[in-house]
């Protein structure tokens, strides 16, 4: 049986659920500043200010808290946003990607903590320790480094009285994990075609998602660029190839000028047109 701790004082001024989702954003947050990463600018009451952020999915919360649905995890972080205790950005590396990225507007405050176990407050991170040999952090689908399953921290302050939620269902596994993630994968995909054996192949590999995500942006911009100079009837690759094939790995050599037409050369006495890109096509097959 899974633990989730909450302050009392978060759920007397936002709501429970709201205190909850607080406990996840404060241990993430946290994490990421003690490693130094994840460090962007932010626009807080007309001053740029530097602040930490932690990302997530509405999918990836809906798993963390599979009481809640997508709709009311979507209210409960609204209103943390409403009332100017959160704030949202996007700082994903594809503009296609809608994951969007959480910080606190008071990050000092947020990341004060008391220890359940009567300790002093501390900030919030890595060197914070859990009194209790079950506590366990609410897991984050999104953040998969080698510290993950760190001792978790105590809880974030808000005043001396402290709370807990129990649920009875366990956290995904890793091959539910790896399946949710798939999901997101193929969304983004162009070519639908095998989507039961690319899933096997995604299971087998476990690879990481923002590689593959990376990967099909590179694979959609390098056949967008061979169709505008010379092979305008190139098709994507079924899915079941492209993740069969680990294709997320391949670099994907785009034009650097697309636009720029082919040279006509005679070679050993047959005619090609060679692309900017290096590559070349017979003439009598472009006809």
């Amino acid at each position: 049986m899974a633990t989730y701790h909450f302050d009392t004082d978060h759920a007397t001024d936002y709501g429970l659920p709201e205190a909850v989702v607080l406990y996840n954003l404060a241990f993430w947050i946290g994490h990421n500043r003690d490693n130094g990463t994840h460090q962007h600018d932010a626009l807080i009451n007309g001053e740029v200010v530097t602040r930490t952020w932690t990302y997530n999915s509405t999918r990836a919360f809906a798993e963390q808290f599979p009481w809640w649905s997508r709709d009311q995890i979507r209210r409960i972080l609204k209103k943390l946003v409403d009332k100017e205790v959160v704030i949202e950005g996007n700082f994903n590396t594809m503009k296609m990607d809608r994951t969007t990225w959480y910080a606190f507007v008071d990050e000092e405050k947020m990341l004060r903590i008391t220890s359940p176990c009567g300790e002093n407050a501390q900030p919030f991170g890595d060197s914070a320790q859990s009194c209790g040999e079950n506590a366990q952090p609410i897991p984050d689908s999104n953040h998969t480094d080698s510290n993950q399953h760190i001792s978790p921290p105590i809880i974030p302050q808000g005043g001396s009285a402290i709370g807990s939620v129990s649920s009875l269902n366990k956290p995904p596994s890793q091959k539910e994990r790896l399946a949710a993630e798939f999901d997101e994968c193929w969304a983004e995909y162009p070519n639908k075609q095998g989507k039961a054996n690319a899933l096997k192949a995604y299971l087998k590999h476990k690879p990481q998602k923002q590689d593959v995500l990376d990967g099909i942006q590179r694979y959609i911009a390098y056949v967008a660029s061979r169709r505008l100079t010379g092979f305008p009837d190139l098709n994507y690759a079924n899915g079941s190839t492209w993740f069969h094939q680990q294709r997320w790995q391949d670099e994907c050599k785009v034009s650097a000028d697309p636009s720029t037409p082919p040279r006509k050369v005679n070679m050993g006495g047959r005619w090609y047109w060679v692309y900017s890109d290096g590559s070349k096509k017979s003439a009598e097959d472009c006809i």
